[in-house]
């Protein structure tokens, strides 16, 4: 196990000490994770331990401690971990499909048994009543009774969450949410019934798991698409916006989906790509500029004399919800740039970045604990990547920032919820 031989004496002594703190903290850690901890207060011994995160960082704090104090020994404990890892490493790796598989099906099993199952807020409402007027082929909801009250803009007090008045429509209201997911929406409820709008955010939820595993195949293996799958299954903002029928599970669904698809050696994978890129801009109109990245990628990736072919099949598959966004957006709004929430300069805001900032780093860390910053650990092995894989790290490192800007200067909220 030792890569260096012990000397003997207090240096030795302390080191195995260290060791067996590292190991007692981890598996404490784990003990706590899997059965909830123990509380001994009621006996009347003031101990509790119920959170893993403590001992968690406390084993992290010291295996930093021993790397820095004993580093000759170092690379023989790595070898032995990975030694005694790798059995089971093969064995995950070889059901790493039927796993991943398991992980989708119980994630949109929680999606259906603990969802909500009502309109019981000003997003769900929107998406939801949204999706019933679309079935009923008219988005424009009369209001007469608000040409007739004595207050200034009474078209506004008639105006329910997830509705404003609207502009080319006197007397009438208009949603203020994209239609892409009221679409989806609407499909399920015309396909099985009055669930079937609660149906969607689930499934798609499950697509993602199952699209996870795929990009982290594509990229490296079968073993980093699980790990990938099972991280994303079990992130705090995934599972509890799974539970709710918002629009945030769907457009990652869609996007992620790309990000695979994209990376794929699929014949169609240029024009599959627009395709979901394309739903995702249905969903969130915002990030259309999200979709040029794709794009550039499909291009640098092919070969010259098949570029503009590459161009031509990602945008038919995207054009069509794109083109629907715009109609949509000009029908209800009067331009096809123009949003529900407002024009551009009413939804972002230079000044916001810092306040954004400092609020998403905060959520991220408090929900998925601090460990999540080990994803900087990508950036820094980057350069020890094979070289036909940098291009697609690239690629997704720059999806991922993009994303990020996206909202860094949009208005901001106070709910860890818009993480």
């Amino acid at each position: 196990m030792a890569a260096a031989t012990d000397a003997g004496g207090p240096s030795t002594i302390a080191r195995r000490l260290l060791l067996f703190l590292i190991a007692a903290a981890a598996g404490w850690a784990l003990i706590v994770a899997f059965t909830g901890g123990i509380d001994l207060r009621d006996a009347g011994i003031g101990f509790r331990s119920t959170e893993p995160d403590r001992p968690a960082y406390a084993a992290l704090i010291l295996a930093v401690l021993y790397t820095l104090g004993f580093p000759r020994h170092v690379p023989g404990h790595v070898a032995w971990l990975e030694c005694q890892a790798m059995p089971v490493a093969l064995f995950l790796e070889r059901r790493s499909a039927w796993l991943t598989m398991v992980a989708a099906i119980i994630t949109f099993a929680v999606g259906i048994a603990y969802g909500t199952h009502v309109a019981g807020g000003s997003d769900s409402y929107g998406y939801i009543s949204q999706a019933h007027l679309w079935l009923a082929r008219d988005l424009v909801v009369e209001q007469p009774i608000a040409a007739s009250v004595p207050w200034p803009e009474g078209d506004w007090t008639f105006a329910p969450l997830g509705y404003r008045p609207a502009p080319r429509h006197p007397g009438a209201i208009v949603p203020v949410y994209a239609p892409g997911l009221p679409v989806l929406m609407a499909a399920g409820a015309f396909a099985i019934g009055r669930c079937g709008p609660y149906v969607i955010v689930p499934l798609l939820a499950a697509w993602l798991v199952w699209m996870t595993y795929r990009l982290g195949t594509a990229i490296r293996s079968p073993l980093t698409g699980l790990a990938s799958a099972l991280l994303l299954a079990t992130s705090p903002i995934f599972l509890f916006m799974t539970l709710n029928p918002m629009s945030d599970v769907p457009v990652t669904a869609f996007f992620g989906a790309g990000l695979a698809i994209a990376i794929s050696p699929w014949h169609d994978g240029a024009w599959w790509t627009g395709v979901v890129v394309g739903l995702g801009i249905f969903i969130r109109p915002n990030l259309v500029p999200i979709g040029a990245i794709y794009l550039g990628y499909l291009l640098l990736r092919a070969p010259a004399g098949e570029r503009w072919r590459t161009l031509c099949w990602y945008a038919a598959g995207g054009f069509l919800p794109v083109l629907a966004v715009a109609a949509t957006n000009a029908w209800l709004y009067g331009a096809p740039w123009l949003a529900g929430y407002g024009s551009l300069s009413e939804i972002y805001g230079w000044s916001y970045g810092w306040r954004n900032l400092r609020q998403f780093a905060t959520w991220l860390v408090r929900s998925e604990t601090p460990f999540v910053l080990l994803a900087v650990v990508a950036i820094a092995v980057f350069w020890r990547v094979e070289r036909g894989n940098r291009l697609p790290i690239r690629f997704l490192a720059l999806v991922a920032g993009a994303v990020w800007l996206s909202y860094l200067f949009y208005m901001p909220f106070d709910v860890w919820l818009y993480l």
